[in-house]
């Protein structure tokens, strides 16, 4: 279980953090513009973003994990895995946030990204509660999941 949390904070981290700073460096402050007057082009600036974004996941993802490990939560040798993992879900969801980023004409546009898709996964991915616990129509839905499965 708590593998599962250490990957939902670093999705978070790498999600929540991506959308709104990214919004405000390329919308509300124009930092992007600043930075694209150097020899450097619109691509390098978003791997930037996207590698940053997935290294803070692993971070936190790696954090959490440690903390578990140090009040004995978990023993098992298999928690290493953890740390490539962490890095695979931020890269997957950094992704997903710029790319929501790119399509937000405010910040308003995260409140229904956030509510209707990233919320619901992390409620159905077995964060909280285990889905064996669910109806069967909704284990379907988590399955389908990214999350679920990390």
């Amino acid at each position: 279980m708590s593998v599962v949390r250490a990957l939902v904070a670093g999705r978070w981290v790498a999600v929540w953090r991506r959308n709104y700073l990214v919004w405000r460096k390329l919308a509300a402050v124009s930092i992007w513009e600043g930075i694209l007057a150097a020899p450097v082009g619109l691509e390098d600036v978003v791997l930037a973003e996207w590698i940053w974004a997935a290294s803070k996941s692993l971070l936190s993802g790696t954090a959490i994990l440690l903390v578990a490990i140090a009040l004995g939560l978990s023993q098992s040798w298999t928690m290493v895995f953890i740390v490539p993992l962490a890095l695979l879900i931020g890269l997957a969801f950094a992704g997903m946030g710029l790319v929501m980023t790119a399509f937000a004409k405010s910040y308003d546009f995260f409140t229904y990204w956030f509510t209707l898709v990233l919320t619901p996964q992390m409620l159905l991915c077995g964060v909280f509660f285990p889905i064996s616990g669910l109806p069967g129509w909704v284990q379907a839905i988590a399955s389908s999941l990214p999350l679920t499965h990390a």
